[in-house]
């Protein structure tokens, strides 16, 4: 059985930051179709993405588990 990750904090930071998923997205090397994919659990966040957009939405290097790897209750 695979984990199941929850994106919501990640989402409200992309927002927070960005006003949009598609802002975001206009400013990383990754398409809004692939970050949907990642974010809903059907494709994996590779190590060098998670690392990249931590940096792009100012997020502590401590605090990228709270981000990206938070379970589903």
């Amino acid at each position: 059985m695979s984990t199941k990750f929850n994106y919501s904090k990640l989402k409200g930071r992309i927002i927070e930051k960005y006003g949009s998923q598609k802002a975001f997205v206009n400013d990383i090397p990754l398409g809004e179709v692939s970050l949907v994919q990642k974010m809903k659990g059907r494709v994996a966040f590779k190590n060098d993405e998670i690392v990249y957009m931590a940096e792009k939405l100012n997020i502590a290097k401590s605090e990228i588990p709270d981000y990206f790897f938070c379970t589903e209750n």
